[in-house]
């Protein structure tokens, strides 16, 4: 990260903090075979950092992998935050065992993840391969979508009609919103198989539609909230939105580039919070204090500077 900060957006989360341990932040910018200008790198790091997904012991993400209904229902269950206790006793799954890591997981999210019928008996497959129809159903699900939903964003897909009745109101809603796309061949492909780095990809996309959806009354509550500016440097301005509970997004302009990423930020007190940039977890953290309601401090590379609030 240079060091002359001319002009930066800062997207930050709401009330409840979580401290990334050193571990946890360098695994996230650390994964051997996720490259620096892996398509779903920073998708990968965010949800890592949120405990939502995590690597494999030899320090690998795998992103390649097809991840299993099973997993799935696990990534979703630390998604959604489900609290303990309130797992589903509804529906039993045949092929769900009570020792089984994965049984809460399955259970609390059936009303997403849906099972089958086979046999008359109702099963799961836990170990079959997640499709990209039944991933984004759970996600329109977990977001509120409902059948009512127009179908006009499928007319632009060669193969929209492989896409079962009951899921398409569910993916042309989630492809008006960018929870996710088609292929650049025009087709979706409900069918095929989901990877690792295809979820993380799609269930970011899902926490941040869930983030701009209460957005605009969260804001208005945050002190931080709202247009600062410094009164000694006047191309040193910036906007403090509140977006999520632990992990964000900060872009800023250097020499009329636009650059950033995903930081974690903690809050110290109800007046000072810190944030950590992902990329760079062992750089300068940028600290905040607000002074009065209309006066916020930055301390930055052992300097600080004074911002006044702007009218918006």
């Amino acid at each position: 990260m240079k060091r002359s900060i001319h002009k930066f957006t800062l997207l930050v989360g709401l009330s409840i903090i979580v401290l990334l341990s050193a571990s946890v932040a360098a695994l996230a910018a650390g994964f051997k075979d996720v490259s620096n200008t892996h398509w779903a790198k920073e998708d990968i790091q965010a949800l890592v950092a949120k405990g939502v997904l995590t690597g494999y012991p030899d320090q690998t993400f795998r992103p390649n992998l097809p991840v299993t209904r099973a997993e799935l229902a696990a990534i979703l269950y630390k998604a959604a935050k489900i609290p303990a206790g309130s797992v589903s006793t509804s529906i039993h799954f045949e092929d769900v065992p009570q020792n089984k890591w994965y049984r809460d997981s399955v259970y609390a999210m059936s009303p997403f993840l849906e099972g089958y019928i086979l046999n008359e008996n109702s099963v799961f497959k836990p170990d079959q391969p997640a499709t990209r129809v039944e991933t984004v159903v759970a996600l329109g699900r977990l977001l509120g979508y409902d059948a009512d939903q127009s179908l006009s964003e499928l007319a632009t897909l060669k193969d929209w009609t492989e896409i079962p009745a009951a899921a398409r109101p569910y993916i042309s809603k989630a492809l008006s919103e960018g929870v996710v796309s088609g292929y650049p061949d025009k087709t979706f492909q409900p069918n095929r198989q989901v990877t690792r780095a295809q979820a993380a990809t799609m269930i970011w996309k899902t926490f941040e539609r869930l983030q701009q959806n209460t957005a605009e009354s969260d804001n208005t509550q945050s002190p931080f909230a709202g247009k600062w500016r410094n009164s000694e440097l006047t191309d040193y301005d910036f906007t403090i939105v509140f977006l999520d509970q632990s992990v964000g997004l900060i872009s800023y302009i250097i020499d009329g580039e636009t650059v950033g990423g995903h930081f974690n930020y903690v809050k110290r007190s109800d007046t000072q919070i810190e944030l950590t940039l992902l990329d760079d977890p062992s750089g300068p953290n940028m600290v905040f204090t607000l002074i009065d309601t209309t006066t916020l401090q930055l301390d930055y590379l052992g300097k600080q500077y004074r911002l006044s609030k702007q009218q918006s």
